[in-house]
């Protein structure tokens, strides 16, 4: 799905994702108008995470469907499985009611969504950050980023898959005594 062609301010590339549930499919046939990363304290709450990247895209470009679908073009589409909460004057977020996933957020500007970057296809959202341009693109409201998220990158080792994740950490057993997620895994399936 990603562009062989790379993703700039001029250039039209289609732009594609969807929410971890699958009930919302979305693409673009867009320019790039901005990526910023998000520290404001309702995208923070709204999404468990530090902060949020957004990419903003063309609105009238935007073709999505519900579960493969009606499709519509310019808009989300208007069904039971695509939700929205407004938490200010300026933005709505558009959400999957059924899996939880922000799909959008709409500043109600004639000409701009903007999506973020986590539910775009993998290989497109790369993609996109791979052509950062640092002329238009930043990181916004430093005043409410919070400070602990560079100490736990830099002090927690980067693992693949579940790394040292073990299930019940909380319960009475001490955790180098707890199986491992593929012991608990394998243990779970026998059951």
């Amino acid at each position: 799905m990603a562009s062989t062609i790379p993703v700039t301010k001029t250039t039209m590339t289609k732009i594609s994702g969807r929410c971890l549930c699958d009930g919302i499919l979305f693409s673009f046939d867009s320019k790039i108008g901005q990526i910023l990363l998000c520290h404001c304290s309702q995208c923070r709450r709204s999404s468990g995470a530090p902060f949020v990247p957004y990419v903003a895209l063309q609105r009238q470009s935007l073709v999505n469907s519900i579960n493969g679908g009606e499709k519509k073009a310019g808009e989300m589409v208007k069904n039971p499985l695509l939700g929205s909460i407004t938490l200010s004057t300026w933005a709505t977020r558009n959400f999957c009611i059924n899996c939880g996933s922000l799909i959008c957020m709409d500043y109600h500007a004639p000409n701009t969504l903007w999506i973020p970057l986590g539910i775009l296809d993998d290989e497109v959202a790369e993609e996109v950050t791979n052509h950062v341009d640092v002329e238009r693109d930043s990181q916004i409201f430093a005043e409410s980023k919070v400070p602990w998220t560079a100490s736990l990158q830099t002090s927690l080792p980067l693992l693949s898959s579940f790394g040292t994740y073990k299930a019940d950490v909380c319960g009475p057993i001490k955790f180098d005594e707890l199986p491992s997620w593929q012991e608990n895994e394998v243990q779970q399936k026998n059951v």
